[in-house]
Parts: C-alpha cells; sequence; structure tokens
C-alpha cells in the first residue's frame, strides 16, 4: 500500500495524506492540488512540500492550558450514599423539599446530579454544609 500526500500547488501545503493501493492513473486529485508519494512515511496534514521534500507543520506557540475538569455527576446512588455517610437520610431531604415541587421532582428523578447546581446548592445550605465539606462529599460519591 502506497502512501501519498494532496499539496496545494500553489501554496506547497499538504492538505490530507491517504494510503492507497490502487492505480494512481486512475485517480486525478482536485484542481490546483498535486498527489506526491510519502515513502519515507513523514508527510502530515499542515506540512509543506518544497524542493521535492516533504517538512513537518510548523510547531507554533503551545495553546493554552485546558481548563481543569469540574466536578464529576454524580448517579442518584452515589449521591444517596454519601448522604447517608454523611448522616442525611433521603427522608431528611424530602422534608427539606416538601415546600419546593420542582426540586422535589428533581431529587426524586433525576439521572444524573450535577455539583453546580442550584439544588445541590440549596440543600447544602439547608444541612449547614459548607462549600468545602460539599465538594469533599462530592468527591468521596464520585468514587462509590
Amino acid at each position: 500500500m502506497a502512501r501519498y500526500a494532496m499539496i496545494d500547488e500553489a501554496s506547497g501545503i499538504i492538505v490530507n495524506v491517504i494510503e492507497w493501493d490502487g492505480d494512481e492513473t486512475r485517480w486525478r486529485p482536485p484542481q490546483g492540488h498535486k498527489m506526491v508519494e510519502d515513502t519515507e512515511g513523514v508527510a502530515g496534514p499542515g506540512g509543506s512540500f518544497k524542493d521535492g521534500e516533504f517538512h513537518p507543520a510548523p510547531g507554533g506557540e503551545p495553546g493554552p492550558e485546558p481548563e481543569p475538569a469540574g466536578p464529576p455527576s454524580l448517579s442518584p446512588r452515589q449521591i444517596r450514599l454519601a448522604l447517608l455517610q454523611a448522616g442525611i437520610t433521603e427522608e431528611m431531604v424530602d422534608e427539606k423539599l416538601a415546600d419546593n415541587p420542582a426540586g422535589m421532582i428533581e431529587w426524586k428523578h433525576a439521572t444524573v446530579f450535577e455539583r453546580n447546581h442550584p439544588l445541590i446548592e440549596a440543600l447544602a445550605g439547608g444541612f449547614d454544609l459548607s462549600v468545602e465539606e460539599l465538594d469533599q462529599m462530592w468527591q468521596a460519591a464520585a468514587k462509590l
């Protein structure tokens, strides 16, 4: 199987690399492009082909650091077990949500719980959990 680089003839930039075992005379690249066999396997998109040689894409400046991942989502089982370990039963949560029909629906029927959801924030406040305590409980629950 042969490897080919599709090169923009005007700029010399490699726009695609393909491996093909067919007859290269039966397929024609789009107008303004040419195909060059890459026998050493060094061509890559963004690189260039100049003076009969392939050159890698310029490295450029490194991008910004990725944002740290947010707190993990919890399953209903995980959140209920974590609350139980903290001494908070389902009945206690039900009592806190007795005057909040929408909150009760969220609590009873959510398939995932997100740390930063307003219901979680409200329940933490209702049970006098600090932000640090809630964060620790959340991370522990993610391992259950």
